[in-house]
């Protein structure tokens, strides 16, 4: 980047043109006085190819708004008509699989769930500066209904479960990957998968995953309970009183309420509400339900899985409708 720059400012001065080709979004956003096009395609005749399509894009007015960070600028170069930023990095379980549901969105991963946040909103407040729609997909965590509406009103959205991992390791998908396994080694489909759900009910009955899986829960409730209660703060250097909170907590209540929330979902036995419910992507179940299967471990398991959603349209349709409803916006044209 420093070399370009420097020949660019060379060739200012004697009046020369430069064509660069690259796939480095970086570069245009660091050179806001550039005619930049986006190549989309071509077509041949022979040897030749007589038709581009190209989009000219204005990287000098994203250059000028100050209030984008550099790589929402980044995003906004190499994004189709809309964007979605996930929770996670480039090969997180997220992005993995919401690439794979939706090929024609640009998917970000944005780390935390409050990184994701305040992109979509800085998008938001910028429109006028570009021309993609920007969504927002994070996990559900301990999120109460009125926090989840205030999220989709911002385009926002949160799963219905506890985290990305209750779609990888839902029934469906246990199914999905039982029907693959299956030609490999000669068994029934329907048994495997059988076979997987009973391990995690059977492992789910065992004290130390209880005990595991409900710290777990009550320490990530009290997180949030915690945040929830802290105020915007503004210092009133007259009165400095004013900005003390006190927060009260009875952990042996919370410990309580998820131990009895915990028995209840295994006494039921309703795997799907299990997985949706608990954090088991804190305990060895979900290893135990990819070995059930014959898989090496749970990255082989998630790749089987993905690989499954590519080949099978029904089984995307399955997940789509339990992202609705943010898979039909994202998939209107």
């Amino acid at each position: 980047m420093p070399f370009l720059s420097e020949l660019f400012e060379i060739g200012t001065k004697n009046e020369c043109t430069f064509v660069i080709a690259t796939h480095d979004l970086a570069l245009p956003v660091a050179t806001p006085k550039a005619t930049v096009l986006m190549l989309h395609s071509c077509e041949w005749e022979g040897t030749d190819s007589p038709l581009w399509n190209y989009e000219q894009l204005d990287s000098s007015s994203l250059q000028e708004n100050s209030s984008l960070t550099e790589d929402l600028k980044i995003a906004i170069l190499g994004a189709r008509e809309k964007i979605l930023f996930v929770e996670g990095n480039s090969s997180s379980l997220d992005r993995q699989l919401y690439t794979t549901l939706f090929p024609n969105i640009t998917v970000v991963a944005k780390g935390s769930s409050q990184e994701v946040e305040k992109s979509v909103r800085a998008l938001r407040d910028t429109k006028s500066w570009h021309h993609v729609e920007v969504f927002g997909l994070i996990d559900r965590d301990n999120k109460n209904d009125a926090k989840v509406a205030a999220l989709k009103g911002d385009n926002i959205f949160t799963l219905d479960t506890y985290s990305v991992e209750s779609l990888y390791y839902c029934s469906e998908s246990i199914k999905a990957v039982a029907h693959y396994q299956a030609e490999d080694f000669g068994m029934e489909a329907q048994t495997l998968s059988g076979e997987a759900i009973a391990k995690a009910l059977s492992d789910l009955q065992k004290s130390h995953i209880k005990e595991n899986l409900v710290c777990q829960q009550t320490n990530s409730q009290i997180q949030h309970y915690v945040r929830s209660q802290i105020p915007p703060i503004v210092v009133d250097t007259n009165n400095l009183e004013k900005i003390s909170v006190d927060i009260k907590l009875e952990i042996p209540a919370y410990l309580r309420a998820a131990a009895k929330k915990y028995d209840d979902l295994v006494q039921a036995g309703d795997y799907d509400e299990l997985i949706a419910r608990l954090p088991l992507h804190k305990s060895n179940v979900l290893n135990n339900i990819a070995k059930s299967l014959k898989c090496h471990d749970r990255q082989d398991y998630q790749r089987t899985l993905l690989r499954q959603l590519r080949e099978d349209e029904k089984l995307r349709c399955v997940f789509k409708k339990r992202l609705s409803p943010l898979s039909e916006q994202l998939e209107q044209s």
